[in-house]
């Protein structure tokens, strides 16, 4: 058997990081950003964000809860979990800028085969929507060292408008 196929991307397969349902709850999260809108480096892609009954929703588009949990060991990292509350939840990462304002998001979607290898090793079963994960633990397990330790062009600027 050739074990390298164990650990390639299958081509259609998006490294998307998925969960049935949000593995966080969303009082679990922390309001590290202003209410506001934000703009990426390029100008193309802006999101909203507005604190409503204690969560994040994203302004624009889908009423979509965002959640994010900070992450040991990163000061000012966080988990970020998207979800409309019931159905598939998508996940990131997300840091504050330290020298300006304004965060940068960090993807699977931008280190795929990475992301794919680190999804398998910690038990996510992959599907047409992405790397899908059943507990917490392995989310973090696998998202944390890809999105903490990829270079910063990976990592998608945004500051407020």
């Amino acid at each position: 058997m050739d074990f390298r196929a164990l650990f390639r991307a299958p081509p259609d397969t998006p490294a998307r990081y998925v969960a049935a349902s949000p593995l966080f709850p969303f009082a679990a999260g922390h309001f590290p950003l202003a209410e506001g809108s934000f703009r990426n480096r390029t100008g193309d892609n802006v999101l909203g964000f507005r604190i409503d009954a204690g969560r994040y929703t994203m302004s624009g588009g889908a009423p979509e809860t965002v959640t994010l949990i900070p992450v040991a060991g990163h000061a000012d990292g966080f988990v970020f979990q998207q979800s409309e509350g019931t159905g598939a939840t998508f996940y990131g990462a997300l840091r504050l800028l330290r020298r300006e304002t304004g965060f940068a998001l960090f993807s699977p979607e931008g280190r795929p085969l990475d992301a794919v290898r680190a999804a398998r090793r910690h038990h996510a079963v992959l599907g047409p929507l992405g790397c899908a994960f059943a507990a917490p633990a392995d989310l973090l397990s696998a998202l944390v060292p890809l999105a903490f330790g990829a270079p910063e062009h990976v990592w998608h600027v945004y500051h407020p408008l």
